[in-house]
């Protein structure tokens, strides 16, 4: 298992190979169906342990695209070329470090502002925010809620933000770690060590 920042699907599928299955209860999916979103908001739940995109609203009116054409190697490919290296490092590591420590993980957040295609051609900043959303008997995170809002009219630059808040989190060398693998791979086995993740 590559930490190989040009395959998302590939960690994704070894990462399911390694999460116990847990369905998302059908009451949970409802809920998020009557979640107001306004025309420049979408949402997206991703499930670990199925690696696949089990719910999703709003990129229709948001981005342009028809709700059939939403999968999260879709979204994955609106991704700015220059800023899709950075922010899938981010990603990875910010769920590498939530299974490495599961009893502190349910609070984690994950904040990230990068630019996004639009159906258009046109690319706008958006801020995107994931929470966790299940987790199996472990407190293992099993799937992950994701919301993208536009905030162009607020930043319009070229630049990766992002923050990772998580419960006794080395913020130093969280960050020391993201911006080293955005300029080289890095084999999850030092992401092992690091974490004490036991995948």
């Amino acid at each position: 298992m590559t930490f190989d920042d040009n395959n998302m699907s590939t960690f994704l599928e070894q990462l399911a190979e390694n999460i116990e299955k847990d369905p998302i209860q059908k009451e949970n999916i409802e809920n998020l169906k009557n979640l107001p979103l306004s025309k420049d908001e979408s949402i997206y739940l991703f499930n670990f342990s199925q690696n696949k995109l089990i719910f999703h609203k709003g990129f229709q009116k948001f981005l342009g695209y028809d709700d059939n054409d939403i999968s999260i190697d879709f979204i994955e490919s609106l991704y700015h070329p220059d800023d899709a290296e950075l922010t899938n490092h981010i990603i990875k590591a910010s769920i590498l470090y939530s299974l490495a420590y599961p009893e502190d993980s349910c609070n984690n957040t994950l904040s990230i502002s990068f630019r996004l295609r639009k159906k258009d051609g046109n690319y706008i900043k958006i801020f995107s925010q994931s929470y966790v959303y299940t987790s199996d008997k472990n407190s293992r995170i099993t799937s992950v809620l994701i919301r993208f809002t536009e905030i162009s009219f607020i930043d319009n630059s070229k630049i990766v933000k992002w923050d990772f808040k998580a419960s006794n989190l080395n913020e130093d060398s969280f960050k020391q770690l993201i911006h080293k693998t955005s300029r080289k791979k890095l084999q999850i086995d030092k992401l092992r060590s690091l974490f004490k993740l036991d995948l």
